[in-house]
């Protein structure tokens, strides 16, 4: 029969479903179909899940690393700072700091420094305010004893009762120098030195904790000491 009709009178063509498949088939074949679109569905909707999930998951750990990336520069940041003023020179306000050591002008002042520039450029700044403003006397001579020069500013006075001013001005000046951000400190007495007068050792500027050389750093060996960093002027 060619082109024979449905219960509804459609024609049913050779390639029409109707002409290849029988009902069973058809319940079958619509069976799996629902069944792989529900699949697909469900997929869909896990497929989605996981992305989402996965992309904050994503976006958690890249923010992490954000974080650990700032932190970092922030760190390195600190460290260039401290680092500037390590190696920045010292610099010393020379009127008002000459002003609060007035008082003291009857007293006399030696300052001595290696050849090094920056202790060198820092002796001169103290030896300058110490003279044109707070008109402190220009101690005689050189220098009476050999000195290693320690990081910082070193005053030394004479030993005894009798170093009652000058350990007074010494007090205020190693109160001044601190004050402007320039280490300083009493070191051993001199006996050389008068009642009223002062030696001061200008040294290197001292180095952070951090960044200061250890001695187990040093070379050297079993037998004999480790010296290191003294200076003979």
């Amino acid at each position: 029969m060619d082109n024979p009709k449905n219960q509804r009178g459609r024609t049913v063509g050779w390639l029409s479903w109707e002409a290849w498949l029988s009902l069973a088939t058809a319940v079958r074949i619509g069976n799996v179909a629902n069944a792989l679109f529900i699949l697909s569905l469900l997929v869909g909707v896990a497929s989605t899940i996981a992305i989402v999930g996965t992309t904050n998951v994503k976006e958690w750990y890249w923010n992490k690393d954000r974080i650990g990336s700032a932190e970092r520069i922030e760190k390195l940041r600190n460290q260039n700072l401290v680092l500037e003023k390590a190696v920045s020179p010292r610099i010393l306000e020379q009127n008002l700091t000459g002003q609060k050591l007035k008082q003291f002008s009857d007293v006399s002042v030696l300052v001595i420094s290696p050849p090094d520039f920056e202790p060198k450029r820092t002796a001169g700044q103290i030896r300058w305010m110490l003279r044109n403003i707070a008109g402190w006397k220009q101690l005689s001579g050189t220098a009476p004893s050999t000195f290693a020069f320690f990081d910082g500013v070193v005053v030394h006075v004479v030993a005894g009762l009798e170093s009652a001013r000058s350990r007074e001005a010494g007090d205020a000046l190693i109160a001044v120098l601190n004050e402007a951000g320039i280490e300083a400190r009493f070191g051993p007495p001199i006996m050389e030195l008068g009642p009223s007068a002062l030696l001061v050792e200008v040294g290197p500027k001292p180095l952070p904790a951090t960044m200061q050389l250890k001695p187990e750093d040093i070379p050297g060996n079993d037998r004999d000491p480790k010296i290191w960093g003294n200076i003979l002027e």
